[in-house]
């Protein structure tokens, strides 16, 4: 779906140049209309987090990380989460999919946005709709759910794998 960003009445704040109007078109509707009446520069640039010293800070412990590959399975008793890497998201490198066996749930961000109930499929297919079909296809994941984070506001229903594909253009991009 063509996405249209438009910017205007740049002004002034603080040395950075910022435009005052940004709208954001969807379909040739719009979807997003923000006025900006305020710009801090650089509010960051002293800490990654808004809490000066946050938590692990004051604990005084060093961080752990766990790194994964293109799986990783995680149980508790008899519940398992699998996550899932996407290759070749164009949104990020790292995106990962949670999956819900026991319920045939996939949980995602960013790789697929939800149309309007009873919605025609879209004239133009969107890149990220389509490797998400299609890399749920290639991990040969069995699911009939999705719960996408980013569900519009009104999205109090059920999204369904039916949904992913006829949005990715009715068939998912077959991976050697």
């Amino acid at each position: 779906m063509l996405v249209e960003q438009s910017y205007s009445g740049y002004k002034d704040f603080g040395g950075v140049k910022f435009p005052t109007q940004i709208v954001q078109k969807r379909a040739g509707l719009s979807w997003t209309n923000l006025a900006v009446t305020d710009v801090k520069a650089k509010w960051f640039s002293n800490s990654r987090t808004l809490l000066m010293p946050d938590k692990l800070a004051q604990s005084g412990k060093n961080p752990k990380f766990e790194y994964m590959g293109e799986k990783k399975v995680l149980k508790e008793g008899t519940q398992a989460v699998e996550l899932y890497h996407l290759k070749g998201a164009l949104h990020a490198e790292d995106i990962i999919v949670a999956y819900l066996p026991a319920l045939k749930t996939v949980i995602e961000a960013d790789a697929f946005n939800a149309p309007a109930p009873n919605a025609p499929a879209p004239q133009t297919v969107n890149g990220f709709e389509k490797l998400l079909a299609s890399e749920l296809d290639r991990l040969k994941i069995d699911y009939t759910t999705i719960i996408p984070v980013h569900q519009p506001a009104g999205g109090d229903r059920d999204v369904t794998k039916a949904d992913c594909l006829r949005t990715s253009g009715g068939r998912a991009r077959i991976s050697g």
